[in-house]
């Protein structure tokens, strides 16, 4: 029986076993068994579950808000000259089992508050317990340490308040940070609230 080689690492065991569990999948990033299947469309991942809506289409809200989601697009180090770039990604999560959401819009201003960019041109109807997310690559520097997100969603029925956050994720080096923010409703009360 022949010999098999023998395989030498000058990396610790855990350090190797972390890199390798680090390592991309051999179809690139998104591409792999088990994974859902999406559609990315105007920045937006979508899962099966959710159809963009037919322009001009009616849509009888009986709950509409406004959830505001701190990001960064990158964190200072110790000199605010040096920044530590991180990828978003913007998670909107319908958690009602039943009932779908309508996203009517989804807005990223940067740190001065202007507006870069609508990443949805028509409102998206969200299966029940279905996801839809933004993705801002890590080297997309244009919002700053002081981003943020406007999504508006309505209900067309009763239906369960929809989970609304942004993962942050960075790394270089052997070093690595991620952070979770949750969105708050900006929505404007009544005036005898």
């Amino acid at each position: 029986m022949p010999r098999q080689p023998r395989i030498r690492c000058s990396m610790p065991l855990p350090a190797l076993l972390l890199a390798l569990a680090l390592l991309p999948s051999c179809g690139g990033p998104g591409e792999g068994p088990g994974l859902p299947s999406s559609r990315f469309h105007e920045g937006l991942l979508l899962p099966e579950a959710a159809r963009h809506l037919p322009p001009d289409s009616p849509v009888q809200a009986v709950l509409s808000r406004t959830v505001y989601v701190p990001v960064y697009s990158h964190v200072y180090l110790d000199d605010p000259r040096e920044v530590y770039p991180l990828a978003v990604t913007l998670s909107v999560r319908n958690t009602d089992p039943a009932t779908p959401i309508v996203i009517a819009s989804i807005r990223y201003f940067d740190t001065s508050g202007t507006l870069v960019r609508n990443d949805l041109s028509q409102p998206v109807r969200l299966g029940p317990l279905a996801t839809a997310e933004v993705v801002v690559r890590e080297r997309d520097l244009s919002g700053g340490s002081g981003a943020n997100f406007l999504v508006d969603w309505l209900a067309e029925s009763p239906v369960s308040r929809p989970v609304i956050q942004a993962v942050m994720i960075g790394a270089a080096g052997n070093q690595g940070i991620s952070f979770v923010c949750p969105g708050v409703d900006v929505s404007s009360l009544p005036p005898d609230s």
